[in-house]
């Protein structure tokens, strides 16, 4: 992929959307997508440790009821939680994260080796606000967002972003005739910056606008190309309201 060296002017669009929770059932030992507040049924082994992670997140509470359990924090972020001995009933553990993340489990002693539970929020995480303004409070809005698209389009982290696992993307599914798959996702105290990879997989030429990626909750697109021959590939950089998209 060329360095992106075209000036682009981004669209600013202003809207809303609404937020929703979900809850997941756990099956084996694959990442568990859930929804904040979600409510997940577990198998945790008896007899050993059971590695519990957040991705992206560190486990600052364990709570649950009292001799049913001990709970060691990890120098990951994660927890160690060891079941109390001859314990056979079912019982909820309350985890919470350093993004407020909050996740009920429904733990399912059994007499199994011990596992490793990797749990992914459905949701953008959480950035606390703090008291000192940040970057993108020390400007007009509109100069934040040129500012920040160029930033991206040089490649360069804006001030006061994280980069966070493309998995914590919420859905997004404009109308275009090409493939969209996230790429890289930057949270920021305010807004939110995926880069897209478009696969265009017909055989003809597409024309792109940036028009064509509008969905509510989108602040400023950028295309690195807006012509992508047949089987080509280009960029797509969308800035979001930090908790904007689609959940399904």
């Amino acid at each position: 992929m060329k360095k992106i060296t075209k000036k682009l002017i981004p669209l600013i669009i202003i809207s809303a959307i609404s937020t929703a929770t979900q809850a997941a059932y756990v099956a084996g030992a694959q990442p568990i997508m859930f929804g904040n507040d979600a409510l997940v049924h577990a198998v945790f082994s008896k007899v050993s440790p059971n590695r519990v992670i957040v991705q992206g997140e560190k486990i600052v509470g364990v709570d649950g009821p009292d001799g049913a359990y001990e709970v060691q924090k990890t120098a990951d972020g994660g927890a160690l939680v060891s079941l109390a001995q001859g314990i056979d009933q079912n019982f909820t553990l309350y985890i919470v994260t350093d993004k407020n993340s909050a996740l009920s489990i429904d733990v399912v002693p059994r007499n199994i080796p011990g596992k490793t539970l990797s749990f992914v929020p459905n949701d953008p995480p959480m950035k606390a606000k703090t008291d000192t303004p940040n970057w993108e409070e020390g400007q007009s809005y509109e100069k934040t967002l040129i500012d920040i698209s160029k930033n991206i389009l040089n490649g360069v982290i804006p001030q006061d972003f994280s980069e966070y696992p493309i998995s914590r993307d919420l859905p997004y599914h404009p109308n275009v005739p090409v493939n969209i798959k996230g790429d890289k996702q930057f949270v920021g105290p305010h807004l939110r910056i995926v880069r897209y990879v478009l696969t265009n997989p017909s055989y003809l030429s597409v024309q792109l606008t940036e028009k064509m990626f509008y969905q509510p909750g989108v602040r400023a697109v950028m295309l690195s190309n807006r012509n992508l021959y047949s089987q080509g590939q280009g960029y797509l950089f969308v800035i979001y309201n930090f908790d904007s998209g689609s959940k399904e």
